[in-house]
């Protein structure tokens, strides 16, 4: 099946809540004391976010969010069982597009595949503070 990738909608929140959730836990590096899927939700209905899904089907398969205001890339996750299948990179180049100018982002110092995947896609290492490591892409 192909991919599709669509604007994220409220109708779309709780999903997209759970398939966060899933990822971050599936990271090893993720600390799961207090945070739900349902705060997740809510996150998604109350940041200033831009958008956006990847749909394989029906099933939702990632999704993507940036902070224009920041030229931030806030939130980057595939759903587990669609890892591997250049999702990612399709909502990495998504970002790149809509942030021409550059963006900085940051994950958990311990997220060793996304580490991996920043690393391998160009991004450079501001700093590393507070458990988390900061990146930043310059076209």
């Amino acid at each position: 099946m192909s991919l599709r990738i669509e604007s994220i909608t409220d109708a779309d929140f709780s999903e997209v809540a759970d398939l966060w959730f899933q990822s971050w836990l599936s990271t090893g590096a993720a600390h799961s004391e207090g945070v739900t899927a349902a705060i997740l939700e809510d996150r998604l209905a109350n940041e200033p976010w831009d958008m956006w899904l990847a749909r394989i089907g029906r099933d939702i398969a990632a999704f993507l969010a940036i902070d224009r205001s920041d030229a931030c890339l806030s939130q980057l996750f595939v759903a587990p069982e669609f890892q591997g299948r250049g999702i990612g990179l399709e909502l990495f180049n998504l970002a790149k597009l809509e942030l021409p100018e550059g963006f900085w982002l940051r994950t958990d110092e311990g997220n060793s595949g996304a580490r991996r995947f920043y690393d391998r896609h160009g991004l450079i290492v501001d700093r590393i503070e507070d458990g988390r490591a900061y990146y930043t892409w310059c076209p």
